[in-house]
């Protein structure tokens, strides 16, 4: 939400991860955990080869994550705002990082 001042209105708010999702063994398991969140708008639908992995309290969807790819997760959270869990920050960037080199690796070796 945009408040006009340039405040993107961010908010803490619980989200419930999915047990088994990629996004969950990131944080450590699977259950509550405590999000910053600044959307008006969240997925209605996940399209082909997307599976919900977060929950908010009133059943909106907070993360996506493709079926078979090996890194592709949406979240609707922000965990690069500056009042976001920064151990979460640091797991998420850094498993998308390491992610990264492995296939830039992979890559270099065809």
């Amino acid at each position: 939400m945009d408040l006009g001042d340039g405040d993107m209105g961010f908010m803490d708010e619980k989200v419930e991860l999915v047990p088994d999702s990629q996004i969950a063994q990131i944080l450590g398991g699977a259950g509550t955990i405590g999000v910053r969140s600044a959307h008006h708008q969240t997925v209605d639908q996940p399209g082909a080869g997307l599976t919900v992995t977060a929950y908010a309290h009133d059943n909106s969807i907070e993360a996506i994550e493709h079926e078979e790819k090996t890194w592709v997760i949406g979240l609707q959270w922000h965990p690069e705002e500056a009042s976001a869990n920064e151990e979460h920050r640091r797991l998420i960037f850094q498993s998308f990082i390491s992610h990264a080199e492995q296939a830039a690796l992979t890559q270099s070796a065809l």
